[in-house]
């Protein structure tokens, strides 16, 4: 698995071989596979899937990442595009201040924020 998924309340990370195992038996047409991943919250199913073409079966031919939170779907988007911002993001200590000032914008920062730092969601 890659490790583009978000560690997101409700995640799907443990399912997501087991999810697509049953999505992928259920298919008839194995060329034309689109997986949509309506509720795609920490993108465990998405980034599984997307994997999923170097492990036992085909790919999907493409993949649909869907998420209501602007603050996650930036984060995984920029996961995706831009994994040395993250990871830096990821070396440094963030304040409860700089929590406090961050967590609600609706841009990637504030996604990482107020996911990876979220103090036990007492902020």
């Amino acid at each position: 698995m890659n490790n583009y998924r978000v560690p997101y309340m409700g995640s799907k990370h443990s399912i997501s071989e087991w999810v697509l195992d049953n999505i992928s038996m259920n298919v008839d047409n194995q060329e034309e596979r689109t997986l949509i991943d309506a509720f795609g919250g920490g993108a465990s199913i998405s980034s599984a899937a997307k994997d999923y073409e170097n492990l036992l079966y085909p790919g999907f031919k493409e993949v649909v990442y869907n998420e209501l939170n602007t603050q996650i779907y930036e984060l995984v988007k920029m996961m995706q595009e831009q994994p040395e911002v993250v990871l830096e993001w990821s070396r440094k200590w963030i304040s409860r201040e700089e929590f406090n000032k961050y967590k609600f914008d609706d841009n990637a920062y504030g996604g990482f924020v107020s996911v990876v730092w979220s103090f036990g969601r007492q902020g």
